[in-house]
């Protein structure tokens, strides 16, 4: 048996509303996974600072976060 016009016009709506899903999801645990690498760099970069001895130490900048962050990213992806 042949579907209607409107079974059809159901499958494709339900299968284009699947994809927008998981990209809608795709998108949002991509964004969760580099706010988590960002909030790691952070914590190791303060680290790091606390380690120095006062006349080594400078003050942490956002770059230096970026930078380490970059590096967990590419360490993550790679």
């Amino acid at each position: 048996m042949a579907l209607t016009d409107a079974q059809l016009n159901e499958i494709e709506y339900q299968s284009a509303l699947a994809e927008a899903q998981t990209a809608s999801h795709t998108s949002a645990n991509e964004k969760q996974r580099k706010a988590d690498i960002l909030r790691q760099a952070q914590a190791i970069v303060f680290e790091n600072r606390r380690l120095l001895t006062a006349s080594e130490a400078s003050d942490v900048t956002a770059a230096d976060v970026t930078a380490v962050a970059d590096t967990l990213m590419a360490y993550v992806n790679g």
